[in-house]
């Protein structure tokens, strides 16, 4: 072999190991789990197709940042806008700024009156936080 194709071998080979070593490193993107440095935002669409409030389904982005919650955002659902604005609240007030792992070892109060709400929104947020700590 010449000095020349010795030297296309190797940076070649120094291409595919840098190719595969990122593609490695990447995490698959399944729409529920975004990440930008240490915050972290998890869509429970996907993960709770069967978790029901008063009028359907009530997905979350949760966002959690340095292992803490630090939102809890509403996405499209069919529950009373009043009385689900009360639920997202209250529970949010339980929730904001607690760890992971201090939440998902709480149970919190449901808000009056929006019961099904409530259990709905706090079953996506444990779904979240599990999602979260599992695939972080």
């Amino acid at each position: 072999m010449t000095k020349k194709t010795i030297l296309i071998a190797l940076i070649l080979t120094a291409l595919i190991a840098a190719s595969v070593a990122l593609f490695l490193s990447l995490k698959p993107d399944d729409g529920i789990m975004t990440a930008k440095g240490n915050v972290y935002v998890v869509n429970t669409t996907k993960l709770t197709p069967k978790v029901r409030g008063y009028a359907g389904i009530v997905p979350l982005e949760v966002t959690i940042s340095g292992d803490k919650i630090q939102a809890i955002k509403p996405l499209q659902n069919r529950e009373t806008p009043d009385f689900f604005r009360a639920a997202i609240n209250k529970l949010f007030a339980q929730y904001k700024g607690k760890t992971v792992k201090q939440a998902l070892a709480e149970r919190p109060d449901v808000a009056t009156g929006a019961t099904y709400s409530s259990r709905a929104i706090i079953a996506n947020v444990q779904v979240a936080l599990e999602y979260y700590q599992t695939h972080k």
